[in-house]
């Protein structure tokens, strides 16, 4: 192969993403080095290298996405799932956007009264408990 670049620039092109200058040079370094890695373990005699390494960095295109962006959609059979993105909140009380930590957490227990801490320790207090035993409510006349 004489133009791997040319190969993974074809292979950045061909899917159409929309990517920034930045992001582009970033997936580009990416395939370049995986294209290096499959170099390695390539094995002749079968296919050629070339439609090997197209087939391989296609596939790991999806994969960049992913490490960069997360999973947000399953497809099924019957039905698509999609997962809504993380919503970030800023920790700084000078948000220009509005989005500060005290407004997105401001109605827990935490912040509330003592007896709804109370009431809420006493919930994780009960299921922290061990389940009874056959014993303790058969009484002594069981066993």
């Amino acid at each position: 192969m004489r133009d791997v670049e040319g190969l993974c620039v074809q292979v950045i092109h061909r899917s159409a993403l929309k990517l920034s200058y930045h992001e582009r040079e970033d997936l580009l370094a990416y395939l370049l080095a995986l294209t290096w890695e499959l170099s390695e373990r390539f094995q002749p005699g079968g296919i050629s290298f070339c439609s090997y390494a197209t087939t391989t960095l296609r596939l790991r295109v999806i994969d960049w996405q992913r490490s960069r962006n997360g999973r947000t959609v399953w497809k099924f059979a019957g039905h698509t799932y999609e997962r809504p993105r993380p919503k970030l909140v800023s920790l700084d009380a000078d948000d220009p956007n509005g989005n500060r930590l005290v407004e997105t957490l401001g109605g827990s227990s935490l912040d509330g009264d003592a007896s709804g801490f109370a009431a809420d320790v006493r919930d994780l207090a009960a299921r922290g408990r061990r389940p009874r035993r056959r014993d303790d409510w058969m009484g002594d006349e069981a066993a």
